[in-house]
């Protein structure tokens, strides 16, 4: 599944569902934080929000993996 750079089928970020960022987790490897993502209800407008201070306080603590997460959404985004 291919991925533009603002839209995942026909629609912007800021109006992807859970489900949708489910799918662009896969897309960049990050299926083993899904389960969190899924458990705070982070759709797309959320997904572009998050920081550093927002992962730590859902548990994700690893700064390697803060990292891998918040480079996909740059990389992929902004």
């Amino acid at each position: 599944m291919m991925f533009s750079k603002q839209e995942l089928d026909g629609h912007p970020v800021e109006n992807w569902t859970v489900n949708d960022v489910q799918k662009w987790m896969l897309s960049v490897s990050l299926q083993s934080v899904k389960h969190i993502f899924v458990s705070y209800g982070i759709d797309g407008k959320t997904l572009l929000s998050i920081d550093r201070e927002f992962l730590g306080q859902r548990g994700i603590y690893e700064r390697d993996l803060q990292t891998k997460i918040l480079s996909a959404i740059y990389e992929g985004f902004k």
